[in-house]
């Protein structure tokens, strides 16, 4: 501390001996001028200068402090700025993604409800009665088609059903199949439909009637069934067996309808025999053609005949009987049997009858060619009931014999 104040003494006093006047100072001359720098008023001179520093450097510092404030302004201009692009971006993409989000909705929207049309469908042949297929081949199934058309959905869904149900999706006798279904009707039919399109929108249904004329020829069947609908099958209580269904050798790969009269007793009151008939589900109109391959392998014999049913009564109308090497048919007229033609055992032959309701007439063709069997009386003159036929073992006591019957078809002429 004490050299402190030394060292503060010294300097004052030095500051006054050069700050003295002495008046032993002999010279007179003139004095040289003073430095700007001692002029009166120089110590406030610098002083100002020194403020005037202070003051530059004071607003040079204010300039700095201005320029790093307007960078900061700057700065923070240019941050805002880059945030509002920031944002503005952000709301770009956020815009992007709400017309994103607005297109997934509007297509969404346009899934759900841009579809509002059903679709329309077509069938190829209206209600009514037809022939079924016979295995010679002058006869087709018949074949119909539906069509579906939809303004958007280029091949609607068909679902239809041939038993006369409600066809439904899923449905256990629903058949689903894309636009067009093609249905081969063999048998008697309602059939029903509608279609859906990729939308869910549904058709009206649509229903038509196919009446098939009574035709079998056997296929379908296991070796040795027994016949099922529209069939009824029978063996006489004395020993007739039941027809069944058996392999054809000729022409091969094919089935027939076999029927064996293998034990005639002479304790009934007629001969054994087996029987099958089949029930037409059409009313035959005035006129019809049946048509059959039949043949008769071994003895004994045959009988084909068409029934007109009342209740339990069964009427008979055409009588064919195919025995000791002849075709005989009944006329009623004057009561007789007609040789229609001599057959051999073994060989099928295909029959052709036209029956003529309105005069209770009928002929028959064997093979295609005409036979003395023309133009004869119906055994019962009964019309417009349940109509069928039967075919049967038929022949003479202790005789037994083996009936071959196949490809039978009723249809207009």
């Amino acid at each position: 501390m004490r050299t402190l104040l030394a060292m503060c003494a010294l300097v004052l006093m030095m500051a006054g001996a050069a700050g003295c006047d002495c008046g032993d100072d002999d010279d007179d001359s003139p004095r040289a001028p003073a430095d700007d720098d001692d002029l009166p008023g120089d110590d406030d001179n610098s002083t100002d200068d020194d403020v005037s520093d202070d003051d530059t450097d004071d607003d040079t510092s204010d300039d700095d402090a201005d320029d790093d404030i307007d960078d900061d302004a700057d700065d923070d201009s240019d941050d805002d700025s880059d945030d509002d692009a920031d944002d503005d971006v952000d709301d770009d993409i956020d815009d992007d993604a709400d017309d994103d989000a607005d297109d997934d909705i509007d297509d969404d929207a346009d899934d759900d409800t841009g579809d509002l049309n059903e679709p329309t469908c077509e069938i190829d042949t209206p209600s009514g009665n037809f022939p079924g297929p016979w295995a010679p081949g002058d006869i087709d199934s018949l074949v119909v088609t539906i069509t579906c058309t939809d303004d958007l959905d280029p091949t609607p869904t068909i679902h239809y059903t041939t038993d006369g149900s409600a066809p439904q999706v899923g449905g256990g006798s629903t058949t689903s199949v894309d636009s067009p279904a093609v249905v081969t009707v063999e048998r008697s039919t309602t059939l029903r439909w509608y279609a859906t399109d990729d939308a869910e929108n549904e058709s009206a249904f649509g229903t038509r009637n196919y009446g098939i004329w009574l035709w079998d020829d056997f296929e379908g069947y296991d070796p040795g069934d027994e016949l099922g609908s529209p069939w009824f099958v029978a063996g006489d209580p004395w020993g007739g067996t039941i027809p069944t269904v058996e392999p054809r050798a000729d022409p091969p790969g094919g089935m027939f309808l076999e029927m064996i009269d293998d034990n005639d007793s002479p304790d009934g009151p007629h001969d054994t025999y087996a029987l099958a008939t089949a029930e037409d589900p059409i009313p035959w109109p005035n006129e019809v053609v049946i048509r059959f391959e039949w043949g008769l392998a071994g003895g004994d014999g045959s009988r084909f005949f068409t029934y007109a049913a009342v209740g339990a009564v069964v009427y008979w109308q055409v009588i064919l009987d195919m025995k000791n090497g002849d075709v005989l048919a009944w006329d009623n007229v004057p009561g007789a049997w007609i040789d229609c033609a001599d057959v051999d055992e073994g060989e099928w032959y295909e029959f052709e009858i036209a029956f003529n309701h309105s005069a209770d007439t009928y002929s028959v063709d064997i093979d295609g060619a005409a036979t003395p069997c023309s133009g004869l009386q119906v055994l019962s003159v009964v019309s417009g009931l349940d109509e069928g036929v039967s075919v049967a073992t038929f022949g003479d006591a202790g005789v037994t014999g083996t009936v071959m019957f196949d490809n039978v078809q009723i249809s207009p002429p």
